[in-house]
């Protein structure tokens, strides 16, 4: 059995660099490469966490260049897209990091051939709004309170999962399945893309 080749994007964040460790774990199965803007974790990692990312597997690349992603997709067969501003605190943060560049990121994997993407949204998008309509509807599951044309209408775009935002872009291309989980009073969503074509 032939090693996976695995990118994880974002790997200095929290949750990312967690997957590239775990992944890094298993070199039986995966070869693991890495790509973030800076070489250094970003401020929500533990201060007692040890940046152990080989240079050689390191690809410094902001998901705004597009030339700088396709070379760091080139060749894998799998990337894992946690890369995003989690916290942005400008419109042009959201804009740069969230939507161009997870649109970049999927676009890349495309013409690149990858044959799997598995990329993350955040349980803040609709932070602060379980209570409003419609997410208080697609909470409870009455998807049919929802209204046509959620959520391209009005301020649902800065809320909406920046990867869903792509797969409707990206459609033609890939193959989307999402599987809701309920834990407590927070609703997960385990996405998986895959690359649909010669890829």
């Amino acid at each position: 059995m032939s090693l996976k080749k695995v990118l994880v994007t974002g790997a200095t964040g929290q949750i990312s660099n967690a997957v590239f460790k775990r992944l890094k774990e298993q070199p039986e199965k995966y070869d693991v490469y890495a790509l973030d803007r800076p070489a250094t974790f970003s401020a929500r990692v533990p201060g007692n966490w040890v940046l152990n990312i080989p240079k050689e597997r390191l690809h410094l690349c902001d998901l705004t260049n597009m030339e700088g992603l396709q070379s760091a997709v080139q060749g894998m067969d799998v990337v894992v897209h946690l890369a995003a501003d989690p916290s942005p605190n400008t419109w042009e943060s959201v804009l740069n990091n969230n939507i161009i560049g997870a649109y970049n990121a999927f676009e890349a994997c495309r013409q690149a051939g990858v044959g799997r993407i598995i990329a993350a949204s955040s349980i803040t998008v609709s932070n602060g709004y379980p209570e409003e309509e419609p997410y208080k509807a697609i909470l409870e599951k009455r998807y049919e309170d929802v209204p046509a044309g959620f959520p391209n209408s009005g301020q649902a775009h800065l809320r909406a999962p920046a990867s869903l935002q792509v797969c409707g872009t990206l459609s033609r291309s890939l193959s989307f399945a999402s599987t809701p989980m309920n834990r407590s009073d927070l609703t997960y969503s385990t996405v998986c893309l895959t690359m649909t074509g010669d890829g």
